[in-house]
């Protein structure tokens, strides 16, 4: 998905996305509707293979991909990741709430 942002609210997402504590961003150009778009991307820096995302994150993700009619096989392989609870009982209800909404 892409999404256009406000400049002034670049640090805040910089902040929430990890930019410089484990992730990184660069210019990609994708395909849209419209043809070729200049986009910028957040990426891992360090991928440890061990680690697995929680199920509240996992449920976003795959929330928001059938909310956007993403490929069925995309959306499958995100429903077959292992995830694990997440142990602040308060973030996992937030955002299993946020998830639960798509």
């Amino acid at each position: 998905m892409l999404f256009e942002i406000d400049k002034a609210e670049k640090p805040k997402l910089d902040r929430a996305e990890g930019l410089g504590s484990g992730y990184a961003e660069r210019q990609i150009e994708v395909e849209n509707e419209s043809g070729t778009v200049k986009v910028w991307l957040y990426y891992a820096t360090k991928v440890e293979a061990s680690l697995r995302p929680y199920t509240w994150y996992k449920g976003l993700v795959v929330s928001g991909a059938k909310e956007h009619s993403l490929p069925l096989d995309y959306i499958a392989k995100r429903e077959a990741v292992s995830a694990i609870e997440d142990a602040d009982a308060d973030r996992h209800a937030k955002n299993m709430a946020i998830a639960s909404a798509g």
